[in-house]
């Protein structure tokens, strides 16, 4: 670590992470559609990006920079999935009144 600021900030991405990885597992068990599953990839996509982005930054190992734009892209492609599904939302919406009526 090079400055007294990027240690929380480090901590911070990881705790953020692990928020993501928790909601796309519950998102996904909840309502389990293609939305959930495509902000499930979008989250796995982030991590190994930050993954392959810290092993190749620590390690020294730059093949691994071309991983980590590659995870990033394809993360950024199941995010702009994600948001443009709106037929999905509404039956997601459909979905979640069904399961309030049922509770």
């Amino acid at each position: 670590m090079h400055g007294i600021l990027e240690l929380p900030l480090f901590y911070c991405l990881g705790a953020a992470l692990i928020v993501l990885v928790s909601a796309a597992f519950y998102y996904n068990f909840i309502l389990n559609s293609n939305r959930s599953l495509h902000f499930a990839m979008m989250v796995f996509g982030f991590i190994f990006a930050d993954v392959s982005a810290c092993l190749a930054y620590y390690n020294q190992y730059d093949e691994l920079w071309y991983s980590d734009r590659f995870f990033y892209a394809l993360s950024l492609g199941f995010l702009l999935c994600f948001v443009i599904d709106t037929e999905g939302e509404r039956r997601e919406q459909e979905d979640l009144e069904m399961l309030k009526d049922s509770f």
